[in-house]
């Protein structure tokens, strides 16, 4: 094990192999649509790729903060029976979380690699965030109309 108990001692983890990396502006730009969740599980993996269980679990923090933000939204929405669960907060939220979270790591990423690094395929994370999305918005219209009975 390395300095982060939970990070395996992995070739990815080892400064002197190739790390492969989520490329952060693309992160960073898929968050627009998949929420800075989505983007902040990509840098998490990315920082302990990259060997960096400090800033990794600073982004643990980060992301356990958005989903609370995500889940209060989630309810404040449904009470104001709001027909999308978007609230001006969530764009306030992306913008700080791109600031403190995303920034960072594409200007260490930058410096560090510049544009020679493995990157990973989107192959599978696109189609995976697109359908907890869906069931997300699926999900939220569903209590809603339940709300909406109830009241």
């Amino acid at each position: 094990m390395n300095a982060h108990s939970s990070l395996p001692d992995t070739h990815a983890a080892r400064p002197d192999q190739r790390a492969l990396l989520w490329n952060p502006d693309a992160a960073a730009c898929w968050s627009l649509l998949f929420t800075p969740l989505f983007g902040t599980i990509l840098l998490i993996r990315n920082w302990e790729a990259l060997g960096e269980p400090k800033r990794a679990v600073q982004a643990c923090w980060w992301f356990a903060a958005c989903l609370v933000a995500f889940v209060l939204n989630f309810y404040m929405s449904l009470l104001r029976e709001a027909s999308l669960p978007l609230q001006t907060g969530l764009i306030i939220l992306l913008l700080i979380w791109y600031i403190a979270v995303a920034s960072p790591q594409e200007r260490f990423v930058r410096e560090r690699f510049g544009t020679d690094y493995a990157r990973h395929s989107w192959a599978i994370a696109l189609p995976c965030a697109l359908v907890l999305l869906i069931a997300y918005l699926l999900g939220y219209r569903h209590l809603l109309a339940v709300f909406q009975q109830v009241h």
